[in-house]
């Protein structure tokens, strides 16, 4: 009966101890599994990582404007940060710089590079087998994008990075040490390894490794390490660099992982057998039965799910029970809470670049539109003076009526001009101190006359509101450009508001770039039609406009952001359609008394012919027509081309009665410069400036400033004013 009862236990028994056995080494094969796989994930990361670095790089304006410079620092800045290099080459695989050497400096074409491309085509990423960096003196491998211009390649970005990088990722995932874990490319050379990296690096794989590697994505193979041992390895291919991860384990250590664990339980239950049933209803009833109970709340709490647990005998048990329960309530609290927050962050910082990306482009086309306008306002300058000695030389009435017709559109173009540069920041303004309720209060009747009697307009701005220090004629023009804007959005009627309220910068609602500090929130609302979120990111560029051809310039808005910019402040856009616009000029609060500029000229002008003048001015346009117009009237004109040629005739002993100089010029000096030579060597010399950019124009010494386009009527009368003061002096 004994042997009756053993028997099918020692039976149970062997077949256990070979399940368990089978069942620990296919334990131990899927750790291998998922050791190789998550390392195999981490090196695509690293790949994936570079690409995305490339990719970003690759939209540089620098790029678009062939600063090669300019990328070179912006390159080197990024691969210092990251120990890598980066190369720019050409569609032919030619470098044109590369971060490890200056700009400039004879480069090597990248080798293999038409091959690679040939296989891949010319848009895809390009992953490099190991190479030796002939620069860095190392083994390397790189990353290779495209650079992509409307739909074409026009060079590629590589992102060279040393298979030392790649040991690190061995080094973190901790492999025991009996194992071994190796890298290799699609050429079966060794890049990283668990084990002797320095020794086998560059060291290739065995022929018949590599034909089993070649067969499939990922399995095991049985094979030995270029040291001899045998080991069991698995390997995963990586579509995506075309390398191949592979972990080797010793056969004896697969063989024993489970033998010691087999033996013991065998002995365990020859000893055990006798009192099984026994213990076997009491452990169920009295601890496996709960344990299993908290197994189950164990998973339930990981899933998020609020756990209710049956009450047990075993008073730890339920303790236990009752701490899943509360770590449960805190997790789901702390997972909502997290979640707002992540959420909150993420729509604060996209609404945070997009503000940054619009004010740096609008920033960038201020620069541009200035440039225009200084170029344009030279031009119009040759015109004016060419239509007024047209005019003196014309005998005709046709002409004369068509030299003035002429004159008349210049002024038009010089109008636009102003414009321009008040967008661009380049149009000097007189500020002052003046309060915003005083200003709209005193264009209430021009608003109200301008529009018609379906709008209505309503003004509600306190006394306490601080004074601002602004252009006042510049503002009252923002001011009408942004009521006539709103006027037009509402061809059916509707409701102007105009409000001032003070605010502090930095703050949730503030702009951002802003400089910290008070400032006083003009809002203009509207109840029109409203804007689209493409049309908001426009708004502000000069020339944009909704309006149908010969309705509007595109100048309203352009010239209020310019108003906002040059007062070191900002404009800001909240739109939605149908639902009305908010326009928000942001305007520093006055702290002092407004700054006075150069003093006013005496209005007693008396002529002066016959007067001596140094004219400095390097646009030949210009030259060619004011000097004829100047000596028509009976001055007599000595041209310099610089500030450095005019301060070396007058200090030849030339006698000079007036220095009438352009600012912008090429040489050591501009006019500005010029006028203060003249003002600490010949104080008594009268000067007098001309440009059609004055960005600068805060910085002039006590002189004359005139806009271009200037007409030659307007600048002799200067003349005679300037110098019949200096003879009273």
């Amino acid at each position: 009966m004994l042997a009756a009862v053993m028997l099918p236990a020692v039976i149970a028994c062997a077949i256990t101890v070979y399940v368990l056995h089978r069942e620990g080494v296919q334990t131990f094969q899927r750790g291998v599994q998922e050791a190789t796989r998550a390392i195999a994930l981490v090196v695509d990361r690293e790949i994936l990582r570079r690409e995305e670095l490339l990719k970003t790089l690759a939209t540089s304006p620098a790029l678009d404007h062939n600063d090669l410079q300019g990328f070179h620092d912006q390159a080197s800045r990024i691969a210092s940060s990251f120990d890598k290099t980066i190369v720019l080459m050409d569609t032919f695989g030619r470098q044109l710089l590369n971060t490890r050497v200056p700009l400039g400096a004879p480069l090597e074409p990248s080798a293999g590079f038409k091959e690679r491309r040939e296989r891949i085509g010319p848009l895809a990423t390009s992953v490099t087998d190991l190479y030796f960096a002939p620069i860095g003196k190392q083994y390397s491998f790189a990353v290779e994008v495209p650079v992509v211009r409307q739909g074409r390649v026009v060079g590629y970005l590589a992102m060279g990075s040393f298979v030392s990088h790649l040991q690190q990722v061995f080094s973190d995932q901790q492999l025991p040490p009996s194992w071994t874990g190796s890298l290799i490319d699609g050429t079966g050379a060794i890049m990283a390894r668990s084990r002797d990296w320095e020794k086998m690096v560059g060291r290739r794989a065995t022929a018949d490794m590599l034909e089993s590697i070649a067969r499939s994505r990922e399995g095991f193979l049985d094979t030995k390490t270029l040291a001899g041992e045998s080991v069991r390895t698995y390997f995963r291919n990586s579509s995506l660099s075309g390398w191949t991860l592979l972990v080797g384990v010793p056969e004896r250590e697969i063989d024993w992982v489970a033998r010691p664990a087999l033996i013991a339980m065998t002995a365990l239950l020859v000893l055990l057998f006798a009192v099984a049933g026994v213990v076997s209803i009491w452990v169920r009833r009295r601890i496996a039965q709960p344990i299993q109970a908290l197994a189950a709340a164990a998973h339930q709490v990981g899933s998020g799910q609020l756990t209710v647990l049956p009450t047990h005998g075993v008073r730890e048990i339920a303790d236990v029970a009752s701490a899943l329960i509360e770590a449960d309530i805190k997790i789901r609290a702390s997972n909502d809470v997290l979640e707002r927050r992540v959420n909150k962050a993420v729509e604060e910082t996209r609404l945070a670049q997009d503000a940054l990306l619009s004010s740096q482009k609008l920033e960038a086309l201020g620069r541009l539109t200035g440039g225009i306008a200084h170029d344009f306002n030279n031009l119009l300058q040759v015109l004016t003076s060419g239509l007024y000695l047209l005019q003196r030389l014309v005998g005709e009435d046709v002409g004369r009526r068509a030299a003035e017709s002429c004159l008349r559109a210049v002024e038009r173009g010089a109008k636009l001009t102003r414009q321009l540069m008040t967008f661009g920041k380049a149009q000097p303004g007189q500020r002052s101190v003046v309060k915003v309720g005083a200003v709209v209060q005193g264009m209430h009747e021009l608003l109200r006359g301008a529009l018609p009697a379906i709008v209505e307009l309503r003004v509600a701005i306190d006394d306490d509101v601080a004074p601002v220090f602004v252009d006042a004629v510049q503002f009252e023009l923002a001011i009408l450009n942004l009521v006539f804007n709103a006027r037009d959005a509402m061809p059916r009627g509707g409701r102007i508001e105009i409000s001032a309220s003070s605010r502090i910068a930095p703050g949730d609602d503030a702009p951002p770039r802003l400089t910290p500090g008070s400032y006083v929130v003009v809002d203009i609302k509207d109840t029109g039609t409203g804007m689209a979120p493409d049309v908001i990111r426009h708004a502000f560029e000069p020339f944009f406009t909704t309006k149908p051809v010969g309705e509007g310039t595109g100048l309203g808005l352009a010239q209020v952001y310019g108003f906002a910019a040059q007062s070191a402040g900002a404009a800001t856009i909240d739109s939605v359609l149908g639902q009305g616009t908010r326009i928000a000029l942001w305007l520093p609060a006055a702290t002092g008394a407004a700054i006075s500029h150069a003093p006013q000229i005496s209005s007693a002008a008396t002529t002066a012919r016959n007067a001596h003048v140094l004219m400095v001015e390097d646009d030949e346009l210009v030259a060619s027509v004011v000097k004829p117009a100047l000596e028509d009237r009976g001055y007599r004109i000595e041209l310099a081309t610089s500030a450095d040629q005019a301060l070396a005739w007058l200090r030849s002993g030339d006698k000079f009665d007036l220095v009438f100089s352009d600012i912008v010029m090429p040489g050591t000096l501009n006019g500005l410069g010029l006028a203060s030579e003249v003002r600490k060597q010949w104080p008594r010399m009268p000067v007098v400036l001309a440009s059609g950019y004055a960005a600068t124009l805060g910085e002039s010494p006590d002189a004359i400033v005139l806009r271009k386009p200037y007409t030659p009527d307007t600048l002799i009368e200067t003349f005679d004013r300037v110098l019949a003061e200096q003879s009273t002096r």
